[in-house]
């Protein structure tokens, strides 16, 4: 079963919208990152719970950024500009999954990325 196959009801719905923090100079991906996470925690329960119930299904290999998409595809009601998720976030997303989860360690794809604080 794939995140299309679930409902939207059972993905969980955000109960707040998604806060944009302010644009700092200087700050880096992470640091910008971190500022979105710390604002939107609703965005990670949604990814995490979504990662936590395909691995309970058997999935062998979860994409962190194709349930970011169907985030975006309004299967967790995201509409407009106030829920957008910067492309850059599901690679901080996967490492803080298998960081909270280490039994989705080589269950969530990761690639090398800016999200390990070398140039991808």
């Amino acid at each position: 079963m794939t995140t299309l196959d679930i409902p939207a009801e059972q993905l969980g719905l955000f109960e707040a919208p998604i806060v944009q923090p302010a644009m700092v100079r200087g700050a880096t991906l992470a640091d910008r990152f971190e500022a979105f996470n710390r604002l939107n925690p609703q965005v990670f329960a949604a990814i995490e719970r979504q990662a936590l119930r395909l691995a309970a299904q058997g999935e062998r290999r979860i994409g962190v950024k194709a349930i970011t998409e169907d985030l975006r595809r309004g299967r967790i009601a995201t509409t407009g500009d106030d829920w957008r998720i910067n492309n850059s976030w599901p690679a901080f997303y996967a490492r803080l999954l298998v960081q909270k989860h280490p039994q989705l360690e080589g269950i969530i794809e990761m690639r090398r990325a800016v999200a390990d604080g070398v140039p991808a």
